[in-house]
């Protein structure tokens, strides 16, 4: 063996360590996640700029949409999303907490504190994190698919969604909401929408809850609002028959609703009537997907579709007025929420996470 047969081993043997060193780091950065409390500019850091406003992209290790985000209070930001999906960033770096589930889609994470922590998802599957440890809570019977999960400042834990039952005509799906007493769900029944004129503008399925004990509301598919005053179901009119997607109770007992085609409806104060106050002011196809109050102004997160190119839309409500405060993403957001601070997180598509400190 000659000295350049000699050489040239050694050199493919310490390409090969390179290769392995750098799978490894790989590896490693994908089980402990990537930083989400430092800022840079450069577009290469684990916080980025997003040229052109204030928003912040953090760099998530997954490539799976989001569809829910939030904050516990405490700093502590949780994401969920699809394929068993749950992202933790604790202001040093975004971690994936493997919950398993990973043939159901996490549609939706709320509760009341860092140790009261709920996750709902497809197939009645509920979570609950009690400050120590993740307790399965399963929802077993009129259950299909679960939307949304909301914690009142009562205390009590709303999950809403579809259940299916087969009939003749074969339009089975109908909404559904259970309230957990501490030990169990229980199924509430829900009337049938005003809106339910014949099957082709049924609810079946609700997408949002909110509210409080005694002032709770729910919105869903083809215009479906129902109010819960501490006892039973009512259904309202909500004077339209489109996709609802998100429902906000503000303490003033202002409410909004949010929808598709760039619907935005409002409830004044102390009033019963929802007043249609935008709709259809953007080309293209488009829907608002979720809902935050950052008190005094409102937030509106979605997307539009305009010439097969898909961008993140945000909205805001000053109080007088409209203004677009988009982040110029390629992305969907189907998430958002405002912290006690003011600061926005807002979840979406390819796992997008992004923030908006409060100025």
């Amino acid at each position: 063996m000659t000295v350049h047969h000699l050489a040239a081993i050694v050199s493919v043997m310490r390409q090969a360590r390179i290769y392995i060193l750098l799978i490894n780091a790989m590896v490693a950065w994908m089980a402990l996640g990537t930083a989400c409390g430092q800022t840079t500019s450069s577009g290469t850091g684990p916080m980025t700029n997003i040229p052109g406003g204030p928003w912040l992209k953090i760099h998530t290790p997954t490539p799976d949409d989001l569809l829910d985000v939030w904050e516990d209070g405490h700093g502590i930001v949780w994401a969920v999303g699809r394929f068993g999906t749950v992202l933790r960033c604790d202001g040093a770096r975004v971690e994936r907490v493997d919950l398993g589930h990973h043939g159901v889609d996490f549609q939706a994470i709320h509760g009341s504190s860092p140790e009261d922590i709920w996750i709902v998802g497809d197939e009645g599957v509920v979570l609950h994190f009690n400050g120590a440890d993740w307790v399965e809570r399963p929802i077993t019977s009129h259950v299909r698919w679960l939307m949304d999960v909301w914690v009142t400042p009562g205390g009590n834990v709303w999950a809403v969604g579809s259940a299916y039952e087969y009939v003749d005509d074969g339009s089975g799906f109908y909404p559904v909401a259970h309230l957990w007493d501490g030990a169990q769900w229980n199924y509430t029944p829900l009337p049938e929408s005003v809106r339910d004129t014949d099957r082709r503008t049924k609810c079946t399925q609700l997408e949002a809850v909110h509210g409080t004990d005694g002032d709770l509301y729910a919105v869903g598919t083809a215009g479906g609002l129902f109010h819960h005053d501490g006892s039973e179901w009512s259904s309202l009119d909500s004077g339209v028959d489109y996709y609802l997607f998100d429902v906000l109770r503000l303490e003033d007992k202002s409410g909004w609703i949010i929808g598709d085609h760039d619907l935005v409806l409002h409830r004044p104060e102390d009033t019963e009537t929802w007043n249609v106050v935008r709709q259809g002011q953007v080309i293209g196809a488009y829907a608002n997907m979720a809902l935050a109050a950052c008190a005094p102004e409102v937030w509106i997160a979605g997307y539009w579709v305009r010439d097969l190119d898909d961008s993140a839309w945000v909205l805001r409500w000053d109080g007088a007025a409209w203004s677009d405060e988009s982040p110029g993403l390629p992305s969907w957001l189907n998430g958002l929420f405002c912290s006690s601070d003011g600061t926005l997180w807002a979840v979406g598509t390819d796992g997008t996470l992004i923030t908006r400190p409060r100025p």
